[in-house]
């Protein structure tokens, strides 16, 4: 009955997605409800999920198809949009055939089946692949009239139109641990909790832990930091696998090889998501300027760095020399700052797509065995139904884009469930934080911690 108000406009849709606290749960946490203060002509839903390993999407989407396309239909609502779209890689089958069934009376929703590639769900990739649109160099999908949602926000929107807040989230264990799974957890549990009761625990004494997919994910330096509302992955490997290398290495190291080892053969530049929609970004000239900048360094030089978004490809599977242009533009990226320098990508202007871009796609199988983890991919991971409890939530009042936000309780007070214990700032970006469960607060100091009972 309140999400049938909701569509009717008695309630606001922007208002819900603040008030639940939603944020964007397949990238960086932008506020939900800012992203849907924008008038698009068409919503995109991102089921591409195309880091390997991970599988909370693919979860969701066959246990919650109807709250998907029910958010999907609330994100349209409000920004005006007149299209729909459900992107999902076409492998799953199973999926799209249940969203076949389900949208067959929704004319203004389609089904998009994807390529199996990496990155399939790149906000700028996914939105040319469905819709043919290019988002502008420095832009962002609503500059080509579209907003794009993970599925998981879009089911969560749909909740929170009945009034229910985020508290919860699906996340994938796997890797060396004893049963590879997706579950849903409490916001605010530990990974080493997850790892030890989802995932059954570690099957190997020396490992480290990627929070997040292999190639975009961070290395975890602190097992009892808590799952956030963005946590999507915690893969558990040997400490000396391939990806640590990848993750760990020193700019240093990086900045000498470069210097010394390039070979200028440009796969970089030709393998990059970017590059191949007509942003003027080339890992290869990042490459062959390094070693001429000595001295006072022309920001206009490196300025093109600022266009990388750190996808991975060019270090993990483009360069036959093991070299990493995307650290090298995040050192051009550092040295801009530093320097208090602004990059106009805009400015820069954009060439054609690039021509070649169909056949230099980086199918996910092989960059499944250019990484090294082909032994921990299973067909499907199992879901363990259920919501794992905890005797203790660490909820860091900063889990997005923007300002943190402001507590309401205190330690000592008693909170339930559902409950609003940190809200958003009255003024600069910001979203709510809601007790996952009961408990008693213990203390509130960058972070809120709730003792369950």
């Amino acid at each position: 009955m309140e999400e049938t108000k909701a569509v009717q406009g008695a309630v606001n849709v922007e208002a819900c997605a603040l008030a639940a606290g939603l944020v964007g749960t397949g990238g960086a946490g932008f506020p939900t409800h800012v992203k849907l203060h924008a008038k698009a002509d068409v919503v995109i839903a991102n089921g591409a999920e195309c880091e390997p390993m991970l599988e909370n999407d693919r979860q969701y989407m066959l246990r919650h198809p109807d709250k998907i396309i029910r958010g999907l239909r609330l994100a349209m609502q409000v920004t005006g949009a007149q299209r729909g779209i459900i992107g999902v890689k076409a492998k799953h089958a199973d999926i799209i055939a249940q969203f076949e069934t389900l949208l067959k009376n929704e004319p203004m929703i389609e089904l998009h089946p994807l390529q199996n590639f990496y990155p399939a769900g790149d906000e700028h990739v996914l939105v040319y692949e469905t819709t043919g649109r290019v988002v502008p160099a420095g832009g962002i999908p609503i500059d080509a009239k579209a907003v794009v949602n993970n599925v998981f926000t879009l089911g969560l929107l749909a909740d929170a139109a009945q009034g229910k807040p985020y508290t919860t989230k699906y996340v994938t264990v796997a890797g060396e641990v004893n049963t590879p799974c997706v579950g849903e957890v409490p916001i605010g549990i530990s990974i080493r909790e997850v790892i030890d009761r989802l995932g059954g625990g570690a099957r190997i004494s020396d490992f480290s832990v990627i929070l997040g997919g292999p190639m975009m994910g961070s290395v975890c330096r602190d097992l009892d930091s808590p799952v956030t509302k963005t946590t999507g992955g915690i893969l558990v490997l040997p400490s000396d696998h391939r990806l640590f290398s990848l993750k760990n290495s020193d700019i240093r190291r990086d900045l000498n090889k470069a210097k010394s080892v390039c070979c200028q053969c440009n796969l970089c530049t030709d393998l990059c998501p970017r590059n191949a929609l007509g942003h003027k970004l080339y890992p290869s000239r990042s490459m062959r300027i390094l070693p001429y900048l000595t001295g006072q360094v022309q920001m206009e030089s490196i300025a093109q760095a600022a266009l990388c978004t750190n996808c991975g490809l060019c270090q993990a599977f483009a360069c036959t020399m093991s070299l990493a242009p995307n650290h090298v533009n995040a050192f051009y990226k550092k040295l801009m700052a530093e320097n208090g320098y602004r990059a106009d990508v805009k400015g820069m202007g954009m060439n054609p797509v690039g021509e070649f871009r169909s056949i230099r796609k980086v199918p996910t199988p092989r960059l499944v065995d250019r990484l090294g983890i082909s032994d921990y991919i299973q067909k499907h991971l199992p879901f363990v139904e259920g919501c794992l409890t905890a005797k203790s939530l660490l909820l860091p009042l900063k889990m997005h884009i923007g300002a943190p936000c402001e507590p309401v309780v205190s330690p000592g007070d008693r909170v339930s469930a559902g409950q609003l214990i940190a809200k958003a700032p009255e003024k600069g970006l910001g979203t709510n934080l809601h007790a996952p469960m009961d408990g008693i607060v213990e203390s509130v100091d960058g972070a809120i911690v709730i003792k369950t009972v």
